[in-house]
């Protein structure tokens, strides 16, 4: 009886009144039969003695203390299982509301990991269709139109589009592969999209001051298939043959600078990865020209095509949702917290709210936007300003607001961003990543091992035979192991054209030709030359004999020191 008048309590809001009423009456209660009941005693040993007395009055005075302290703990323990409950029982009338899950679980690579598998595993294939759907009530996947994005149930499916009886079986099999693996069945699907040198190549010249101008000049009105041709890429003013380091250093610039939220194509989502800008927000950045706008994204996904295809690594992080939709994995209420973390809490707020609480907010189906300046309410439904929230149509908001924050607002710009990607690499052989692996395989491994880079390297000249043997090779090492991660990441880029290591590691760089390039050292005599030299193109320092370890680590901070200085040094 106890416990139910106390589920009316916390329903009806009078929770803290009706505890302390309680309360008060059972310590009321208490003390009245203790102090009876001392009267009792103190009538029964009058001759005892005031000594006596005052001893049993405060023996029943403790016993009084216990006892109401043991009344507030269990009620107190009481109103925490009827909050759980009655949040338990709203939570399991909405099902987007059971989908909460820890903030801080989504960073570990174990659970990204066991909750891409367990998409996987739901995934159906329908080869004479060319559709996928997922086996699930929940969750909403991209779908994909010329003009425009916009999200479906993932039990409604998607187009992938045809796949050869390869890459159909690695499809199937990707919940049961590791990383490794995985990407390996990537590798060998794009890598037969990619056209020899011999056949087709494209060429142009960029100005580091007007890069994105120029890139856009050269390679925006360049038809889809001749980007999987190898880019020959120089710039202006500058000596150096490409065989693969320029164009790692250019898709490095490029995609810095398009990225940029000050170009208008992107945002800032959590933790500074980049979402797509909301559509109002990036046709004025283009100053109205829709035309420009879209080209410009498409021009960016097929930069990101381009990057998967030739395994180069960039800077930008994705925001998740973002990855997921490249990737075709369904999203759902909780993927608003890598967007807005502040606004999926109180979504999370809501869904978990008593109804009379919630129909107090005067909630709509309409939300505030700001249109060019202008603060405005956009319906999100038809009459939606006149469509009062109740804890029955509580999950159709929760899923309008999921399907507005991820897709709707920028929908036409996702259309030409994904249109982008798709025309170098198909969808069905992204889908082969899940989207933790595309962000893997996009920006790298940033954290740079001393003893890795050692194991993997080769030697040549006097360094061929004796390799950590020789002085200026054990000098070398000593002192990058005194570096920090940020100068170990300078000379990485200096020597490879890239800050950052392939997703596997040093063992897996590359050069232009996709074939692995491991990263080496040569020596070279002093009287050619007094400073060291790079050759990005083939992932190489050439080291002058100098005779200390001073030496060495002053002509190394000389060359690094300055992004002109790298210029100078490298020679192709």
């Amino acid at each position: 009886a106890f416990v139910g008048e106390l589920e009316e309590a916390v329903a009806s809001g009078s929770l803290e009144a009706s505890l302390a009423e309680w309360l008060a009456v059972d310590v009321d209660a208490s003390l009245a039969l203790i102090a009876e009941s001392t009267r009792s005693i103190d009538g029964d040993s009058g001759d005892s003695g005031n000594s006596g007395g005052n001893d049993q009055i405060s023996a029943w005075t403790t016993i009084a203390v216990i006892i109401a302290g043991t009344l507030l703990v269990f009620a107190g323990l009481a109103v925490v299982v009827v909050r759980r409950k009655l949040q338990s029982s709203i939570q399991l009338r909405h099902t987007l509301a059971d989908l909460v899950i820890d903030c801080d679980s989504t960073d570990d690579e174990s659970a990204a990991e066991s909750s891409f598998r367990a998409v996987v595993e739901n995934r159906l294939f329908d080869w004479e269709e060319f559709r996928v759907t997922w086996d699930t009530r929940d969750g909403f996947v991209r779908r994909v139109g010329f003009h425009a994005v916009k999200l479906v149930p993932a039990s409604e499916g998607v187009s992938c589009g045809d796949a050869t009886s390869q890459l159909r079986g690695d499809l199937e099999l990707a919940a049961e592969r590791d990383f490794d693996d995985r990407l390996a069945a990537f590798r060998l699907s794009v890598d037969g999209l990619r056209v020899e040198w011999t056949v087709g190549r494209v060429e142009f010249c960029v100005d580091r001051s007007k890069l994105i101008g120029d890139a856009y000049n050269a390679l925006g009105s360049l038809p889809a298939e001749c980007w999987r041709r190898p880019f020959f890429v120089t710039f202006a003013g500058e000596v150096g043959l490409d065989a693969g380091g320029c164009s790692r250093e250019f898709f490095r610039l490029v995609t810095d600078e398009l990225f940029d939220v000050k170009y208008g194509l992107f945002k800032y989502a959590t933790d500074y990865a980049y979402q797509l800008a909301d559509d109002v927000d990036s046709i004025v950045a283009f100053d109205g020209d829709v035309r420009n706008r879209d080209a410009q994204f498409v021009f960016v996904g097929r930069l990101l095509g381009k990057t998967l295809l030739e395994s180069h690594v960039i800077h930008p992080h994705l925001a998740v949702p973002l990855l997921k939709h490249i990737v075709s994995e369904p999203v759902d209420l909780d993927d608003l917290q890598h967007v807005d973390v502040e606004y999926w809490k109180s979504l999370m707020e809501l869904a978990s709210m008593p109804s009379d609480i919630l129909e107090s907010l005067s909630l709509t189906f309409a939300v505030a936007t700001d249109v060019f300046g202008c603060k405005m309410e956009k319906n999100l439904v038809p009459g939606g300003a006149d469509i009062p929230v109740t804890s029955d149509n509580l999950p159709d908001l929760l899923e309008l607001r999921l399907k507005e924050r991820l897709c709707d607002v920028h929908a036409m710009g996702l259309a030409s961003f994904l249109r982008g990607i798709y025309d170098i690499i198909p969808p069905a052989s992204l889908m082969l990543l899940s989207a933790n692996d595309l962000d893997t395989v996009l920006c790298g491994d940033h954290d740079i091992s001393v003893q890795a880079w050692r194991n993997s390297c080769r030697y040549g000249g006097d360094f061929k035979h004796v390799k950590e043997d020789h002085p200026i090779v054990r000098h070398f090492w000593d002192i990058l192991e005194t570096w920090d991660n940020d100068k170990k990441a300078r000379l990485l880029r200096w020597a490879t054209g890239a800050s950052s290591l392939p997703a596997q590691g040093f063992d897996y760089l590359q050069g232009r030709d996709g074939i692995i390039r491991h990263f080496a050292l040569t020596s070279v005599p002093l009287d050619r030359a007094i400073y060291p030299r790079a050759h990005t193109c083939f992932n190489r320092i050439d080291l002058p004999l100098y005779k200390s370890k001073a030496e060495l680590e002053a002509a190394l901070d000389f060359v690094l020191s300055s992004d002109e200085l790298q210029c100078v040094f490298t020679m192709d």
